[in-house]
């Protein structure tokens, strides 16, 4: 019997690899399309030019011979990354573009390696369906096929969290998170808190360390004004229509999955959209707080800041590879047997397919005055299961899952 479970799930997990790269690495030598504008920002950097000007963007992309059709895209693909980004990717950058995209992959690959082991860490069985799980994530294979920082970044965050917290392996963690800042710190910057919150200082001072270095590194070929360009390139992705406008006054609004899109949907009006946002999960949080009066399950704790990050802030589908930091609180949820594991299995099924582009090809994109009920759950439900998902993490921290120190692998 223990033979024939082991072959099942080593034939699923060969199923799920072959997924993975086909959806995954196998597009992406062929796209690559979201690193393109970093890798040609690295270059601008690399050259002291500014790297938040488009005519630089464009010349630099076309002096790494880069294929015309996956050129930075001012409109889709604005050059929006800090600073901190240029050190870690100028040596990629330094190359021509086919052999910087395959540099990337490799990269990507290895960080997202690391990562997973990490997170299924434990008996074989259970790390199994953690890997199975993991590698058929369309959220994590869409996220290659664009060459996306996120991946780096998510992949080196979820490493740093489940990381043993062992004096040594703490420095190492701070690394990977540092990194993680470095790459995106509007999603890594939260588990700096967390991390506090757990008390590993150590990981903490490793992490602002790695950062400040980056920083520091990252000034020295940046001229005086960068900030006005960058802050010029956010406006214009923001602005009603742009490809960070969450209402249904774009016609881009449905590949995001935060949750103002929802409130978008009946409205134009962005900051209408991002104050009922937050009063919504501002509200969340208090009673969390408030009912739990800050005892609570650190990996449930986790999962919930983990969710309410995806739900609060500008976040495309191929963000919720975050929910990588949820595998833990899932087996917590699984081991209690009780109805809150079945919620949370009903909301997060549907997010590993990517129903909202699905719907695109398949139904007309939503436009003001004229959408049905039919195309706000097409279109919508990524931040809908997304809130359902918080909804349930919450109720375990209110609820106190029972928990033994001594059943539970990662403590």
């Amino acid at each position: 019997m223990r033979f024939k479970k082991m072959a099942v799930l080593g034939a699923l997990a060969l199923l799920a690899l072959v997924l993975f790269c086909v959806r995954g690495p196998r597009r992406a030598l062929m796209d690559s399309g979201d690193f393109a504008t970093v890798y040609s920002a690295a270059r601008c950097w690399r050259a002291q030019e500014n790297p938040y000007l488009e005519a630089n963007i464009d010349r630099e992309y076309a002096s790494g011979h880069g294929d015309p059709a996956r050129a930075p895209n001012p409109d889709l693909t604005a050059s929006v990354y800090l600073p901190s980004i240029f050190p870690l990717v100028a040596p990629i950058a330094r190359f021509n573009w086919e052999t910087a995209k395959r540099l990337w992959l490799m990269v990507e690959l290895a960080a997202f390696a690391g990562g997973l082991i990490c997170v299924a860490w434990g008996d074989w069985e259970t790390a199994a369906w953690l890997v199975i799980a993991f590698l058929s994530f369309s959220a994590t294979q869409t996220g290659f096929s664009k060459g996306q920082p996120g991946v780096l970044c998510i992949s080196l965050l979820a490493a740093a969290i489940y990381l043993k917290r062992t004096p040594r392996l703490q420095l190492l963690s701070g690394l990977f998170l540092g990194i993680s800042c470095c790459v995106k710190p509007n999603v890594a910057l939260p588990f700096l808190l967390f991390l506090c919150w757990r008390k590993q200082w150590r990981a903490a001072a490793v992490c602002l360390a790695t950062e400040l270095l980056a920083w520091a590194v990252a000034f020295r070929n940046l001229g005086p004004h960068w900030w006005l360009d960058w802050s010029a390139n956010v406006k214009m992705a923001s602005a009603p229509g742009g490809n960070m406008d969450p209402t249904i006054g774009s016609t881009g609004s449905h590949w995001l999955s935060n949750f103002q899109t929802v409130i978008g949907f009946f409205t134009t009006n962005q900051q209408l959209c991002n104050w009922l946002t937050y009063a919504l999960l501002g509200a969340l949080v208090i009673a969390v707080l408030a009912l739990t009066r800050f005892q609570m399950e650190e990996w449930q704790a986790l999962a919930f800041l983990a969710t309410l990050l995806l739900l609060g802030s500008y976040h495309r589908y191929y963000d919720l590879q975050l929910l990588m930091l949820c595998a833990n609180a899932a087996l917590l949820l699984f081991r209690a047997r009780g109805g809150a594991f079945w919620a949370m299995c009903a909301a997060a099924l549907p997010l590993w397919f990517p129903l909202q582009a699905l719907a695109a090809a398949a139904l007309p994109i939503p436009a003001p005055g004229a959408a049905s009920f039919v195309q706000f759950l097409a279109f919508r439900n990524q931040p809908l299961c997304l809130l359902a998902l918080a909804l349930v993490f919450a109720w375990a921290l209110i609820r106190k899952q029972p928990f033994a120190p001594g059943e539970f692998r990662r403590r």
